[in-house]
């Protein structure tokens, strides 16, 4: 499974990445959301994961943009923050949040599940 992890914090983006990638996931990351979407629109990825506090974009235009992309993109959010925001976005396609630190069982738990409820490669 490919997954894209978008992060501005470099030390959380490193632990992520590196959490996932030895459990056997094929991992980028991007401290960029925009570089970030740019590599989604090329990159057939299967889960995206974003911070939702970012300096360059908001997360809101980060999921309209994967969406516009993908209408079937699953999306991750991640948060240190408690954000009102985020349930509105929930309905519109996310499929689940997680506050920071990750528990990395729990991120692996819901990406499992979305492997087991997606057809990928077909």
């Amino acid at each position: 499974m490919k997954i894209l992890i978008i992060d501005d914090d470099p030390l959380h983006l490193s632990s992520l990445e590196t959490s996932l990638s030895v459990r056997g996931y094929d991992c980028r990351s991007y401290l960029s959301p925009v570089a970030a979407i740019d590599a989604f629109r090329n990159g057939g990825f299967d889960v995206v994961i974003t911070a939702v506090k970012m300096l360059e974009i908001s997360c809101e235009e980060v999921l309209e943009s994967i969406l516009g992309i993908d209408p079937e993109a699953r999306v991750i959010f991640i948060s240190g923050f408690d954000d009102i925001r985020i349930d509105p976005a929930i309905k519109r396609g996310v499929f689940g949040f997680f506050r920071k630190p990750v528990v990395i069982e729990e991120l692996i738990d819901k990406i499992e599940r979305i492997e087991k409820t997606q057809d990928f490669g077909n």
